[in-house]
């Protein structure tokens, strides 16, 4: 039964009940664990009573309650159900478990290393699960130091990572944007691990958010170990539209389409990058094609298409561009029930539609202006204040040879250089004055085997 099946299970229950087949101390904790990963912490604590009355609950029943209080971020409850257990003697490490996923989700950093050390005290060994959860807790504290103070306490006590493990640490680098951090750990931990998974790669590729030439280096060997999937090819689609490279978007967008059905996230990098360039053309044609695969266009992606109209009127050489116009003017009236109170999507439509054309549409939809100076403010003002992307280089950090991203193709780092290797507290980012956009791999036969051979890991296919 799916853990989040919650009325299937209840039919079943019911349909035992009917049928005179009496739910044993199994079938209780199966409930209770249903109930505890749907957060439904009520129904948990009333089927947590039916087994009081029928007999003693066991380590199980309670750890499924403080899992319950723990996913609702009731720390309160949470500890009272450890109390409980522990009165009881049914205290087990799930339990913990729960109690560090609650301070994790959290951020609480002290809370899951205090409950870490309770754990131990009780004569339970920590384990993988627990120090996770520590590391997830300083994720979301954003606490560097105190994570990688637990991954070396791991490795000392010979404590493999798993996926979480991994993922958090990705994820914490890419917050506190250290790139070069996470690559580090992900060569030390992906020497303990079988091998890195895709919800890792793609974590990790995060951290390169503002650098796609790097990050295709990094998809280039996650082709070989043939881990790509629809997330990583998002991640390229933001980050291209980050860095206003709308050819790079497009180019990968066909890929993509190749491999996979894109998502509501895929969309949205795409229509960012194609509006930040005033394509408004190519933009209208992927929202058409959207229709075809979502039940609705979505709102982001319309004031997207808006905003390419307006970056369009503000390439324009000389006049209003009356089709950029149009474009716009439909794209706002098919949604207006989302875009009305958009002011960012009012502010475009302004700008696309020109003053005449925008008091025009207000008072077709009988709109009062949003803000003061609406309707009057010149076209001028949009072109000083609008955001024009430049080139993101890698400085390469002192004494890392080989290591960062510059006007070439990239090399990483092998996990030899990492070693020892500690990344300035300072980002390694710098913005370039040029105005060129990013140079691309070049794609050189035999590239694929020689990056995955550089690395020295055994990166396995994944699982069909």
């Amino acid at each position: 039964m799916g853990l989040h099946k919650v009325e299937e299970a209840e039919e079943l229950l019911q349909d035992m009940r009917k049928m005179k087949v009496e739910p044993n101390l199994v079938i209780f904790n199966t409930m209770l664990n249903i109930y505890a990963s749907a957060r439904r912490g009520a129904k948990a604590e009333q089927v947590f009573r039916e087994l009081v009355r029928r007999g003693r609950p066991d380590a199980a029943a309670f750890g499924s309650l403080v899992k319950a209080s723990a996913r609702m971020g009731d720390m309160q409850r949470c500890m009272s159900w450890m109390q409980r257990a522990e009165a009881s003697e049914r205290l087990d490490a799930k339990a913990y478990y729960s109690l560090i996923s609650a301070c994790a989700q959290a951020g609480d950093v002290a809370a899951a290393r205090k409950a870490l050390e309770e754990m131990k005290g009780k004569g339970l060994a920590e384990d993988t699960i627990a120090c996770t959860g520590v590391v997830r807790a300083c994720a979301v504290a954003g606490d560097l130091p105190e994570a990688e103070k637990t991954l070396r306490h791991m490795e000392a006590s010979g404590l493999r990572p798993n996926t979480f493990t991994a993922n958090a640490v990705m994820t914490l680098c890419a917050n506190a944007q250290r790139p070069l951090t996470a690559e580090k750990w992900f060569f030390r931990l992906a020497k303990q691990w079988v091998a890195p998974e895709v919800v890792v790669f793609n974590s990790l590729l995060l951290n390169w958010k503002q650098d796609p030439c790097r990050m295709q280096e990094w998809m280039r060997r996650m082709r070989v170990a043939k881990q790509l999937d629809v997330i990583t090819y998002n991640c390229l689609l933001n980050a291209a539209a980050i860095v206003n490279d709308d050819k790079l978007a497009s180019e990968t967008w066909a890929e993509m389409r190749q491999q996979f059905r894109p998502t509501l996230g895929s969309y949205r990098s795409y229509s960012k990058a194609l509006a930040r360039v005033g394509r408004y053309d190519t933009l209208s044609s992927l929202l058409e094609e959207m229709a075809t695969e979502f039940p609705y266009v979505d709102a982001f992606c319309r004031r997207a298409l808006i905003s390419a109209c307006a970056n369009a009127q503000s390439n324009a050489q000389r006049g209003l561009d009356e089709k950029a116009a149009e474009v716009a003017r439909a794209a706002f009236l098919a949604g207006r029930q989302r875009l009305a109170g958009d002011v960012y999507a009012r502010r475009a439509a302004r700008l696309a539609l020109g003053s005449t054309g925008y008091r025009k549409l207000l008072k077709e939809l009988k709109l009062e202006p949003s803000e003061v100076g609406e309707v009057e403010e010149p076209q001028e003002t949009f072109r000083e204040a609008r955001r024009v992307a430049t080139a993101h280089f890698v400085v390469t950090p002192r004494g890392m040879p080989g290591f960062g991203v510059q006007k070439a193709t990239p090399r990483i780092a092998s996990p030899e250089q990492m070693d020892g290797f500690e990344e300035p507290q300072q980002s390694a980012f710098t913005v370039s004055s040029a105005a060129e956009p990013l140079l691309r791999l070049s794609g050189r036969r035999g590239a694929d085997q020689e990056l995955a051979e550089s690395t020295r890991l055994k990166l396995k296919p994944a699982r069909p």
